[in-house]
């Protein structure tokens, strides 16, 4: 069994039947929101929400076409702000598992990859 610490001396460690986070045995259950899907104003009650429900992992998709709609252009701000979204998990006390592709399985045209012809589009 393998553990490991971070730098305020938190440890996680695994066995074959659960996760162990400072000692105390915890099941992962995973919820899936898209940061960039909506208002960054909602992240904080959805992920709330999400937790009032037993949900103590986010996995999150990072959607390239919505990061890098035109060829060479990124944009990480707003609502694509992908480490504010994570350190609003932390916050308010849930983990972040980041989904970064390229490809993405999420209901995305192209699987999350900008067209080829990099014409403005509009994400979906």
């Amino acid at each position: 069994m393998g553990t490991s610490a971070n730098a305020r001396g938190e440890t996680m460690s695994v066995n074959n039947r659960y996760l162990m986070i400072n000692g105390k045995p915890q099941i992962p259950v995973m919820g899936e929101l898209q940061y960039s899907r909506m208002d960054k104003s909602r992240w904080a009650d959805e992920i709330l929400k999400m937790k009032a429900c037993g949900v103590n992992v986010i996995a999150t998709y990072s959607f390239w076409n919505h990061h890098e709609e035109i060829e060479g252009q990124f944009d990480w701000s707003g609502n694509k702000n992908l480490r504010s979204f994570i350190k609003l998990c932390g916050q308010l006390g849930v983990y972040a598992y980041p989904r970064i592709g390229p490809w993405s399985h999420g209901e995305a045209r192209n699987g999350g990859t900008p067209r080829l012809d990099f014409k403005k589009e509009i994400p979906c």
